[in-house]
């Protein structure tokens, strides 16, 4: 299986989903040292809203770099209090 050679960070919520990503991820093909991610402090607030105040900045960094190397972004969140249809009426088509 040939490697990946993108760069990617995962914005998620706990370590959970990290564990789950950082799996699906290898499965893809991606190095482990190719791997970022970015998951909520244990304790210190909610996993959705540090994923909601972090992302504007994460598109942000992740805009200004994607012009000079290969790299990707990806967002994980869980339908805690709304059903997973909910979610995706939320979500822009393009970003599915």
């Amino acid at each position: 299986m040939s490697k990946r050679r993108a760069r990617i960070i995962v914005l998620c919520e706990d370590k959970q989903q990290e564990v789950c990503a950082r799996h699906f991820l290898r499965q893809c093909g991606f190095h482990p040292r190719k791997m970022e991610f970015v998951t909520c402090p244990k304790g210190k607030q909610s996993g959705e809203q540090f994923v909601r105040e972090n992302y504007p900045s994460e598109v942000r960094a992740y805009r200004s770099r994607k012009n000079h190397i290969s790299i990707c972004l990806a967002v994980i969140i869980d339908a805690d209090k709304k059903t997973v249809d909910q979610r995706f009426s939320i979500v822009p088509d393009g970003a599915r």
